[in-house]
């Protein structure tokens, strides 16, 4: 963690502006086979997964524009918005942490990171802020470490085959949560305490290179939590990564909703959210954005 009192200030302009709107980190990659990403298929948690290979435009047209505020980084992973100043904190997988102002584009470099693990997917990874920033000037990390001694082993939730984001939806306080299934299944769920969200016992998902299934889907169990959206093996998936529910005031017709980026499929997705729990909360995605860019959207917050 660190302290923002190490933070140097930024215009006060530039805040607004840049608290105000949303923010993707991508990573540019080549386009692979089924690289046009998920169907969007609406796998609510009544179970109605169209597989029409079709997202459902509500009629919302937001006018925004992409602008590149930092470059030059290796594996950025995470992002999150100092809401005092606008500027943004960075994570890079192997280990940096640092502070971009959207202002001129600076990067500076936050001690105080700690040592990670990194190899393959593990590294540092997510970042987020203390919800009273900056009276409280907690910042907190997600990461792979090797040494793990005087940690205290929690259990919240457990059937979690590969998560890949969390985010806290504001109008009800629970926690939204995304992974990965192997062959499409890939999962948006509402997170319970204690509950068991089915793998390998459950999934939506096919064993790669088959069309057999990897297991009975949650409906089929009375013992698990099925997610609130999925994409059903054959459907292309949504192979999800950082996630935001997005309540700033520069697009007010997206406040309220889930905006999540996608690896593979190389696009944001927003998806529009009703209901409150993990059993009646209904998922639809509305419109991919920035699909023309053939980007890989790792980190979101806004």
């Amino acid at each position: 963690m660190t302290n923002s009192d190490s933070f140097p200030h930024a215009d006060r302009r530039t805040a607004l502006r840049a608290t105000a709107g949303l923010a993707a980190l991508s990573v540019a990659g080549c386009l692979g086979g089924g690289a046009n990403g998920s169907d969007g298929s609406d796998g609510t948690a009544d179970g109605d997964a169209s597989g029409d290979g079709a997202s459902a435009d509500d009629g919302v047209d937001v006018d925004y524009a992409v602008e590149r505020v930092a470059e030059g980084f290796e594996n950025p992973w995470g992002i999150a918005f100092l809401p005092d100043d606008g500027r943004l904190l960075v994570t890079e997988r192997p280990g940096r942490l640092s502070l971009v102002d959207p202002a001129d584009g600076s990067t500076t470099s936050v001690a105080g990171a700690p040592e990670v693990f990194s190899r393959g997917q593990g590294g540092l990874l997510d970042v987020t802020i203390h919800p009273e920033f900056p009276d409280d000037s907690r910042v907190y990390l997600t990461y792979a470490a090797t040494d793990d001694s005087g940690a205290r082993d929690t259990i919240y939730s457990y059937g979690h085959r590969n998560p890949q984001a969390m985010a806290v939806r504001s109008e009800t306080g629970r926690i939204w949560q995304c992974e990965h299934g192997e062959r499409d299944g890939d999962e948006i769920n509402v997170i319970e305490r204690g509950g068991n969200y089915g793998w390998p016992v459950a999934s939506e998902a096919c064993n790669y290179g088959t069309d057999e299934r990897v297991a009975p889907s949650h409906r089929e169990r009375g013992d698990v939590v099925a997610p609130v959206h999925y994409w059903p093996c054959g459907s292309g998936g949504f192979p999800p990564s950082g996630a935001v529910f997005y309540d700033g005031d520069a697009f007010p017709e997206w406040r309220g909703d889930l905006f999540a980026g996608t690896l593979a499929a190389q696009y944001l997705g927003r998806f529009t959210v009703e209901g409150a729990g993990a059993t009646d909360a209904t998922v639809v995605e509305r419109e991919p954005l920035l699909a023309d860019r053939d980007w890989r959207v790792r980190g979101v917050d806004g």
